[in-house]
């Protein structure tokens, strides 16, 4: 008796429930404001101009969780966010819709990054190296730092953004069509090294004495050990995609001239067991550079179907119309 009279108790309160609710009239406006009232104008312009062509998401509020633990990044300003999307879309992501080089449906967007993320700050490791990329982040995802200091008229911070972005995509692509691995391996794995510490104070010097661009690119402490950049000491991975981010911002003409500049000696002052040590090591140096251009433009060619000249120079011409656009100056 007990479970029946819950069981009408139940029933009862069920239908009265019911009964009300057929009752009561559904309001036809919701409770949540529209979605175009949730957006700022920002995210309007980011969604036109980016998600929408590209299909990626662009971040920009700030979320811990996807900053790494070891760098000193923060929220961008806002008022800094649309102008480097701005020179992000005209100088890089372009490129890649430029359908004379990327017919493919195996290239963005039919393959595309996921988000993008903005960060006011630099991505410094614990030896105060200003790291382009984030090492640890999937392909999919473009992380963008020092937004608060760039500017469209400075030809270094457009270099940066454009250094960053363009190696980070490159490594995506890779990722879509792997390259011989050991085989690039191969070329240089004694020089290679997981921390930025042996190669911190000959970083810092460059971007100290105000040759930020130099020590971002070419310069003679990298190419005089076979590599591109710095920043390419940190692995073969990081290797790759450098040498194609350099290649699409430094001329035919400047990387020529680095690899003969790889084949000179320093000077010994003298020293004969130095000079023949400096010796070998420029022939080695020279001998490693001149492999990986070989290696990286082989790849490119027949894993991407595209001459890597021919990218390089569009991509030169985007970077020079946006300088030349803004008027920009050395520092």
């Amino acid at each position: 008796m007990m479970k029946q009279s819950i069981y009408l108790t139940l029933s009862l309160a069920l239908s009265l429930t019911l009964a009300s609710c057929s009752g009561d009239k559904l309001s036809k406006e919701s409770v949540l404001p529209p979605v175009s009232e949730q957006r700022s104008e920002l995210d309007r312009w980011c969604q036109e101009h980016i998600t929408r062509p590209f299909q990626a998401e662009v971040i920009y509020r700030w979320d811990r969780n996807h900053a790494e633990r070891s760098t000193h990044t923060y929220p961008p300003r806002l008022e800094q966010v649309r102008p480097v999307l701005e020179a992000l879309e005209a100088t890089v992501l372009s490129l890649y819709r430029d359908k004379q080089f990327f017919t493919s449906s195996d290239f963005i967007p039919a393959h595309p990054l996921l988000r993008i993320y903005l960060y006011g700050g630099a991505n410094r490791d614990g030896q105060g190296v200003d790291l382009l990329f984030n090492r640890k982040a999937p392909s999919i995802e473009l992380y963008i730092y020092n937004v608060d200091s760039f500017s469209p008229t400075s030809q270094v911070e457009v270099y940066r953004l454009i250094r960053s972005a363009q190696h980070q995509i490159g490594r995506h692509l890779m990722t879509i069509h792997p390259y011989d691995h050991d085989r690039f391996l191969s070329l240089g794995p004694d020089r290679y090294s997981s921390t930025t510490e042996p190669f911190a104070d000959a970083y810092r010097s460059y971007e100290k004495s105000g040759r930020l661009r130099e020590g971002l690119g070419l310069n003679r402490y990298a190419y005089s050990r076979g590599f591109y950049s710095i920043l390419g000491m940190l692995g073969a991975r990081e290797d790759l995609a450098e040498m194609y981010s350099v290649t699409l911002t430094e001329t035919p003409a400047a990387i020529t001239q680095a690899e003969q500049d790889a084949a000179v000696p320093d000077d010994a002052n003298g020293d004969e067991d130095a000079k023949r040590r400096y010796a070998e090591e420029a022939k080695v140096a020279h001998e490693t550079f001149v492999q990986k251009r070989a290696f990286l433009s082989k790849y490119i060619e027949e894993a991407w179907r595209i001459p890597l000249q021919r990218l390089q120079l569009q991509s030169l011409q985007l970077m020079n119309q946006y300088l030349d656009k803004h008027h920009a100056t050395q520092p």
